[in-house]
């Protein structure tokens, strides 16, 4: 009994290494539900950022103003700060305003914004993106 079972599930992984290297070569659509095998055209790191106790409920209160989740809004924050550091005006050594700032928005790409009330799986499912878990 021991030989059949590890048979079997000797097969079914190499089913399943066939299905998903299918897939890949785009000879078959993948399986609902699943997520691609594909890496992120410009991957993502997690990064530890300490905010002031006194200051995290103006900014869940700027969050919510806006739709978003905190996080969601500190990173775009943090984006545009850096885009507009990166500006040609800043390496005259001009000081980086507001204006630089708004001007950077328009340079990055932080993907479909939320609608005030919208999940985030409905933002996912209006933009086409997949949603993913695990």
């Amino acid at each position: 009994m021991d030989t059949d079972r590890a048979a079997f599930l000797s097969r079914e992984a190499e089913d399943a290494e066939a299905v998903a290297e299918a897939e890949e070569r785009g000879e078959r659509p993948p399986m609902p539900g699943q997520r691609a095998r594909r890496s992120a055209s410009d991957p993502a790191q997690v990064y530890s950022v300490r905010i002031p106790v006194s200051q995290l409920e103006a900014l869940r209160i700027a969050a919510l103003k806006v739709g978003k989740a905190p996080s969601t809004l500190m990173r775009e924050w943090v984006l545009e700060r850096l885009v507009a550091t990166q500006s040609p005006a800043d390496e005259q050594g001009t000081s980086v305003g507001p204006a630089a700032v708004v001007r950077a928005r328009d340079r990055i790409n932080l993907g479909p914004r939320r609608r005030t009330g919208e999940t985030h799986a409905a933002v996912r499912s209006r933009s086409g993106r997949a949603v993913q878990r695990g």
